[in-house]
């Protein structure tokens, strides 16, 4: 796992994008990224991790909201688009297969939601 996110980090310093995202493992868990909205407009958004966390275009996280009560909600995916080494932009895709015009304000990112890896639903 680990040399796999080296090649996808050389890779994409290289200007050349992956969208293969390998499949962690409890023990790969402390290798995966995972951050924070930074900015969300429409279904853009900007996470506060990008290169330097291993992240190419292609990736694909979730998006939840937390509340000071331990609650979780799940707010859709994002796909990273491009990445810096510092940050990256994603598309958001809402939970709701909707269009981003027709969701609810609290429905839609915003700064602080937290960007993790995509849960295993099987």
């Amino acid at each position: 796992m680990r040399s796999t996110l080296v090649v996808c980090r050389v890779l994409a310093l290289a200007g050349i994008g992956m969208s293969f995202v390998p499949a962690a493992t409890a023990a790969d868990e402390k290798h995966v990224a995972r951050g924070k909205v930074i900015y969300a407009t429409g279904d853009a958004v900007e996470v506060n991790f990008g290169i330097d966390a291993g992240i190419a275009p292609g990736t694909v996280f979730e998006v939840v909201r937390t509340d000071g009560a331990g609650s979780v909600t799940l707010l859709g995916t994002v796909e990273i688009t491009r990445a810096y080494p510092k940050s990256a932009i994603a598309n958001f895709k809402p939970k709701r297969g909707v269009p981003v015009a027709k969701l609810d304000r609290q429905e839609l990112p915003r700064q602080d939601d937290v960007i993790r890896p995509v849960s295993r639903r099987d």
